[in-house]
């Protein structure tokens, strides 16, 4: 996915990124992954009641080297996060613990919708993080 990105991670012009209708301190990369988070996010209050719940999403160069500070390993290295360019979201509102109704919701019908909790990121992945989301495509 990133070799279609322009810029370099953490520094994706403002104007590349677009906020979300629910919660427009957050952002993500415009075209796409915005539009097919959007239809999530309406597929998901039709379901729950309630917006997606974005803790993190786009990290400027300079923001992951303070989380990376502050997580340690359980962080990115700066330059290396998809946070960085505007495809990886951090949710809450019980997304971010696994084994609960709205984490297996999204486990089944993000995909749908280009977004996926990473192997990676899975219970039994190398480093479980249930609030990690990213953009597939």
């Amino acid at each position: 996915m990133t070799e279609n990105v322009a810029h370099l991670n953490g520094r994706v012009p403002r104007a590349e990124l677009a906020r979300l209708s629910w919660n427009p301190k957050h952002r993500v990369l415009r075209g796409k992954p915005h539009e097919q988070l959007e239809a999530l996010n309406r597929a998901y209050r039709q379901t729950w009641g309630k917006d997606i719940e974005v803790r993190y999403s786009y990290r400027s160069y300079l923001r992951q080297v303070v989380v990376r500070m502050l997580y340690r390993d359980k962080a990115a290295i700066p330059g290396a996060s998809l946070h960085g360019f505007g495809l990886a979201l951090d949710l809450g509102g019980g997304i971010q613990t696994f084994g609960t109704a709205p984490y297996h919701w999204m486990l089944l019908h993000a995909p749908e919708y280009g977004w996926d909790n990473p192997v990676w990121a899975r219970r039994y992945g190398t480093n479980p993080e249930a609030w990690h989301w990213e953009y597939i495509g």
